[in-house]
């Protein structure tokens, strides 16, 4: 089952435009070879065939067509589900992946959570024709964007004492990396959403979802772990599965599908078993030793907090992005499509650099790809530049950017903050939960396997400064004197003395400079 990278930036979170569809075009000249004749119909059934050949999508799958089969068999619900049957598979990962996802971010969170509809959903279907280049003989495939996600959206409220939702609510952590991979499709046979309403339910009738987001509800008056709550969701997913295919005739093609999901489930069930399932969907590595579920509860909770801060960070980036485009373009959106390109364009080139990299990352783009390579074209980047009245925009909103810009910057700061304080926690619980070590003994540890790196009791206080209860007294040494940061290569040096994965100390947040 692959990792869940919940920081890898496998969605682009601002920009999303859907495909768009191509259109099929006769084309005007044949394809012949030089010398050859042809009459009129002749030239029709080469065009097609050209079309055929030439048309690219991945939802037909050309190097799986069959020339020889004929295009109604090919298209026939079954036929077409078998031809999708990975991707169909790989749904049933996805939909536990994210699931996790979610427990995580409303783990141990004042909120009542519900469900909602797809907010900003990313894809859509497609409507093709297909010919056969033997026949010329057409049929026409349409597909739908398919949600791997059990909740695209969820909406939070607040709680009074008594635990009953308050207000209004709000959409939990929207436009966070987290958001736009719940929010995100798969092309797939329209057969793949029509098993999914049967499988998640209607909303008078809500099957799995009903019974999922109660578990998220556990998670958030932390009742029940995140871990436990994803094995009781497995369970409840294959019931429903079970129960789904009973309902279904055997020459339904919905049954075929939530076959081949039952089947994924049932490979995947025994792996939550294994020690070490839950790592490599949170992405860390914990080697196998006595005290292994120790380690774990002292990562994952961390972990799973500094997750949470940091998608919460990435949405109120987004959210301050889309007020100020609104400011500056007049508008009244309440919803990010995609920035303008002349605000992200003067929002990089403003930021400094070492944030301008971080927020690159946010926005799954760079300065010098929007510059379209300016050092080789200098003419494409002032093209750009003149097309998109990149200088009139800057000069009529100098102010606004560099407001905007400090906020971002400031923004980022807390997550590296949050991700310096969790190498603090971390380093103090595994100091004296998970090794028993003193200060002292510590040093002793360290200094065996790094004698040129310093390292002394004083430094030791220093870096587990972040741990201490503010206890509001007054003190004369500033805290830069008092406050020591782990950086990348002291967090190398302090894994190889607890005998673990360095990449424990490293989450890579979007704030790292790693």
């Amino acid at each position: 089952m692959p990792t869940l990278g919940i920081t890898a930036q496998n969605v682009s979170r601002w920009e999303h435009i859907a495909t768009k569809r191509e259109q099929t075009k006769v084309l005007d000249t044949p394809v012949k070879q030089e010398g050859e004749e042809y009459d009129e119909a002749e030239q029709q059934k080469v065009a097609k065939v050209f079309l055929a050949q030439e048309y690219n999508t991945i939802a037909l799958r050309d190097e799986k067509y069959d020339s020889q089969m004929d295009p109604k068999k090919y298209f026939d619900p079954k036929e077409k589900i078998e031809q999708y049957r990975d991707e169909i598979a790989d749904v049933v990962d996805k939909r536990l992946q994210l699931f996790f996802q979610q427990l995580i971010c409303c783990w141990n969170v004042p909120f009542y959570f519900e469900s909602i509809s797809a907010q900003d959903q990313i894809g859509i279907g497609k409507k093709t024709t297909v010919t056969d280049p033997q026949t010329a003989q057409t049929v026409k495939y349409d597909t739908q964007a398919a949600h791997t996600s059990t909740f695209p959206a969820l909406k939070a409220y607040e709680i009074d004492d008594l635990g009953q939702k308050i207000g209004q609510g709000f959409i939990y952590l929207k436009y966070s990396d987290g958001y736009w991979q719940h929010n995100s499709t798969i092309d797939l046979p329209i057969e793949v959403n029509k098993a999914d309403c049967i499988l998640d339910g209607t909303k008078t009738n809500s099957q799995l979802r009903d019974k999922s987001i109660a578990l998220i509800n556990k998670v958030a008056k932390n009742t029940i772990s995140p871990q436990k709550a994803f094995e009781e969701f497995a369970k409840v997913f294959s019931r429903q599965l079970d129960s789904s295919i009973q309902k279904l005739d055997e020459s339904d093609p919905r049954r075929d599908v939530l076959i081949i999901y039952q089947k994924r489930l049932n490979e995947i069930l025994p792996l939550i078993e294994d020690e070490d399932f839950f790592d490599n969907l949170i992405g860390v590595k914990i080697a196998a030793s006595e005290k292994e579920n120790l380690l774990r509860k002292i990562v994952f909770e961390r972990r799973f907090k500094l997750i949470q801060f940091t998608q919460n960070a990435e949405s109120i980036i987004a959210r301050r992005v889309l007020d100020a485009q609104n400011e500056m373009l007049k508008k009244h959106s309440k919803t990010l499509k995609a920035i303008d390109p002349r605000l992200r364009y003067t929002l990089l080139e403003a930021m400094d650099p070492i944030y301008r990299k971080k927020l690159e990352k946010l926005l799954c783009t760079s300065l010098e790809q929007l510059r379209i390579d300016n050092e080789k074209n200098e003419e494409r980047l002032r093209t750009f530049e003149e097309k998109n009245r990149i200088a009139k925009f800057r000069q009529d909103h100098d102010k606004k950017i560099h407001e905007l810009k400090k906020e971002v910057q400031k923004l980022i700061d807390t997550v590296f903050e949050e991700e310096l304080k969790y190498r603090s926690f971390l380093f103090k619980d595994l100091r004296t939960k998970y090794n028993s070590l003193k200060q002292v003994d510590f040093v002793h540890e360290y200094q065996l396997k790094h004698p040129l790196a310093p390292m002394s009791s004083a430094r030791v206080s220093r870096i587990e400064q972040r741990t201490r209860a503010d206890t509001k007294l007054f003190y004369q040494t500033p805290i830069t004197q008092r406050r020591v940061n782990m950086d990348v290569l002291e967090a190398r040096n302090i894994a190889e003395t607890f005998g673990i994965d360095a990449g424990l100390f490293l989450p890579s947040t979007i704030a790292a400079d790693y």
